[in-house]
């Protein structure tokens, strides 16, 4: 392989995708959880609700969903710009945010 690994990919029949070896964890979310603070009358608004989810080096992921959904909060708690009220986040085995 390009990248010296012993991991490869196969697909089955239906277009299921196999993965055999072990791929480094690239990026590990943990149980995130991101509150925003509550306005005058009102009670914080949940942008993201115990999300959890690993990319392994060499995978693609997509967040996909509606608008409102927190995907954009998701990937500015990955990038550093917001700090999650609760989870684990860990950039290549180091945690990033907890």
């Amino acid at each position: 392989m390009p990248d010296g690994g012993d991991r490869h990919t196969s697909f089955s029949e239906g277009g299921q995708v196999d993965r055999v070896g072990d791929a480094a964890e690239m990026i590990s979310v943990d149980a995130l959880v991101k509150t925003y603070p509550p306005r005058p009358r009102a009670s914080g608004t949940p942008a993201v609700n115990d999300v959890s989810f690993t990319v392994k080096q060499g995978e693609f992921y997509t967040l996909l969903g509606p608008s409102g959904c927190g995907k954009t909060t998701t990937l500015r708690c990955l990038a550093g710009l917001e700090k999650p009220d609760k989870g684990t986040i860990r950039l290549n085995g180091t945690a990033g945010a907890s």
